[in-house]
This record gives C-alpha cells, structure tokens and sequence, in this order.
C-alpha cells in the first residue's frame, strides 16, 4: 500500500512539474516574441543589451527548466565524438631494380727481382722493405670502391726457394702478400709463365700462401669462382699460352663455371708477343671465341706493353693489360700502363652485361730514371695519357720493342725449358 501511495505521489509532483514547465516556455516564448515585434515597453537599457548578456539570460532561464525537469545539463565529455576511420596504410611496394658492380683490372705484378739480382739495391725487396701499402699508395683510390679488383702475379709467393732450371726465376717473399691485401686487390691469376718458377712445390705453396691471406685466385691453366661482398659471383678462368686449339678447352671452362653458379665470366690468358703493341691473329681469334662462348670480359696479358681493347659481342677484350707492379725490370723501356674498369649491370631477370668501361692511364712507377715500383696515375690530357688512349684503341703508330735474350746464358740441357719458356722471357 505504501508503495502505491509513494508511487503516486511521485507522478503527481511531476505533472506539476510538466505543467509548470509548459507555463514558463508559454510566457518565454510571449515574451521573446513581443520583445522583437516592440508591441510592448522595454527598458532601454534592457533594448541595448549586447549579445552576450542576451545569450546568458537565455542560458540562466535554460537552467531553470532543467532544474524542474531534473534534466542534467549537458557535458561536452558525455557527448559521443564522432569516430573517424583511419586512413587506409598504403603499402609502398619496392619495385627491383638493376644492380651494378665495378670489376678492376691491372697487368702484371711481379714482387720480386730475379733470382740471381737479389742482392743489388735496386732490387724489390731491398726497395719496398716492410712497407706493404707503399706499391699501391698512389693509384689504390682509383679502385678502392670496386666489387672486385684483379691482377695477373707472375711469380711465385713463398717460403719455397728453390728455383727451376730457367732463365727468369722470380720467388716473392711469402709476406708480400700483404702488398695486395693494403693495396686493395681481392683475386689475383696464376696461368702464367713464372707461376711454377720454383717447380711444383712453390706453386703448390704460393696458393697455400694465398689462401691463408684470404686472397682469391684462378690457378693455372684452371678456373675458380669469387662472390663479391656485394653478391655477385665472378668465374675466373686463368690459362697459360692458349692457343687456337684451345679454344674448346675455354669454351668447356666457361660452361662449368657457369654450371657452378658463376654470373660473370672472366677469362685471362697469357699471350701474345712480348715488346709488341699489336695483338696476333691467334689472340684475336681466340679472345673473340671466348666472348661468343659466354665469357663477358677478356683480360690479357704477357707483352708488357698496352695492346687495343675491344668492345666484341656485347663482351670486351683487353689484349694486353702491360705491366704494373713490375720487379722483373729495374729500368723499362716503356713505364706506359693503365686501370682498366668495367661497369657490370645485372638485371632485374638476372642477366649479366657490360654496361661501360674506363680506362686511367698510369706508369709503372713514380720517376721517369728508373722503376720505384709505384705506378702513378699520367696528367689527364699530357701526351703520355693521350699515347696510352692511342694504344687502346690501335691507333698507335709506335714501333714495337725488340726483346733479345740470345746472349743470356742459356739453361742446363738436362732441364730443357719449357714450349712456354721459349715463349715467354723476362725483359
């Protein structure tokens, strides 16, 4: 019963409420009304009210109604904010692109005079001593940025010392291979004339040597395959003397190393006629087939002198690289050498071609009177760098250099040398 009574006198007190509210917006709205049409008197100081004291008056009578109603007076925090939907994430998708490499290539670097002239002052090692960056101190800037740099060591680098019956014995202290390790070379090539000068047992050890200095080679006559830091795999394949019927033991090289994972092909024979600036026509013959066999560069090297490079199928062909770093001569005829730099492009599809190449002109050593063993970069523009462009690309008219080594002591008959020794004296 109690609830009944309370019940009802809840709904009584808001009827009164409801009524009492009609009442006050009936009278409000009179009232605002009359105050625009200006049927009644209005205090004039009451016609000159600003906005603002109108807009509070409204806001005060608000409340009133409220406070009968019990309505609660809204908050800004209670009023839901419209959720905005984030923007979708774009996902910025990478589209592969074409990767270069730089390849580095010099000539002959023998680190070691003659056998029998060990004791001169001139001679390497009494020159360089224990500075193994001084050789490449002048030029190694050239290269430094390169995915791989190449030289052809002709000699052997060990603590083997025992010499072979020829006429040119060159054996480098087993340290200096710190030389190419300051001076920035990564691989070297060992299919050469002077690679077995101190017989089996040194070469054997000069690639021992060469392991335990993290220094890449192609042995001779065989191949070998490098990956750059930068990801490229590089097949090098190093032959002594080919010659035409070679051609297919080339062309079966170059397919293993494919077959092995090699991207780039590099092929590096030691050819041609020493002193002469013209390749032969088994050099021509032969670097051209090793391009259409699939190899993408041709280095050569053996003549000591700068012969042409040429641009074949897509491929190129450095006949002669001359020499660099060069122990085998304390004052050669001719200092004219050079860097040569090949621009590589892999493509988005994998496929390997050459995209440019430079070449930096340079001489075997610092001074014009004699070899200090520090080749340095020629003045661009002087007439030494434009005679080194005119032999690259064959329009030199230069004579060739006349090598004589009849009045040298010939070797013992009972260790006659070899078809590559008759071929391939030390000037």
């Amino acid at each position: 019963m109690r609830e009944k009574k309370s019940k009802k006198k809840e709904e009584n007190k808001l009827r009164i409420r409801v009524a009492t509210l009609a009442i006050l917006c009936i009278i409000f709205a009179i009232t605002i009304l009359t105050v625009i049409s200006g049927s009644v008197w209005i205090p004039e100081t009451v016609l000159h009210t600003n906005t603002i004291e109108l807009n509070e008056l409204i806001e005060k009578s608000a409340n009133q109604i409220r406070q009968i109603m019990f309505v609660p007076e809204p908050k800004s925090e209670l009023i839901p904010k419209p959720e905005i939907e984030p923007e979708p994430i774009q996902e910025t998708v990478l589209m592969p692109k074409p990767e270069f490499f730089t390849i580095a290539m010099m000539g002959d670097c023998t680190f070691a005079s003659e056998h029998g002239g060990r004791g001169r002052a001139s001679a390497f090692h009494n020159v360089v001593g224990d500075d193994y960056a001084y050789p490449f101190s002048l030029v190694k800037h050239v290269y430094k940025n390169a995915d791989f740099a190449i030289v052809n060591l002709e000699s052997a680098m060990s603590d083997y010392d025992i010499p072979a019956n020829k006429r040119f014995n060159f054996n480098a202290r087993s340290d200096y291979a710190n030389i190419l390790i300051e001076g920035g070379i990564h691989g070297v090539t060992l299919g050469n004339n002077h690679a077995k000068d101190y017989r089996e047992e040194g070469y054997e050890a000069t690639m021992e040597n060469l392991r335990e200095h993290g220094i890449f080679y192609a042995p001779y006559n065989g191949w070998n395959i490098f990956t750059t830091e930068s990801g490229l795999n590089i097949g090098v394949y190093s032959h002594n003397f080919p010659r035409v019927q070679d051609i297919a033991r080339i062309q079966t090289a170059i397919t293993e190393m494919k077959a092995a994972g090699a991207e780039l092909i590099i092929v590096a024979p030691h050819w041609g006629a020493e002193g002469s600036y013209r390749a032969r026509s088994d050099q021509i013959q032969t670097g051209r087939a090793s391009i259409d066999a699939g190899a993408h560069i041709v280095m050569g090297h053996h003549p000591h002198t700068i012969q042409a490079m040429e641009m074949y199928n897509g491929g190129v062909i450095h006949y002669s690289l001359a020499n660099w770093i060069f122990g085998g001569n304390v004052n050669p005829r001719d200092q004219d050498s050079y860097i040569g730099l090949v621009i590589v492009k892999r493509d988005i599809d994998g496929a390997i071609s050459i995209e440019s190449t430079e070449n930096v002109p340079a001489f075997i050593s610092s001074v014009r009177t004699h070899n200090d063993f520090r080749p340095m970069l020629m003045e661009v523009g002087s007439a030494e760098y434009l005679r080194v462009l005119s032999k690259l690309d064959g329009t030199f008219t230069g004579p060739d250099l006349v090598v004589n080594y009849d009045s040298l002591t010939p070797p013992s008959p009972e260790e006659p040398e070899s078809h590559e020794s008759h071929e391939s004296g030390e000037e």
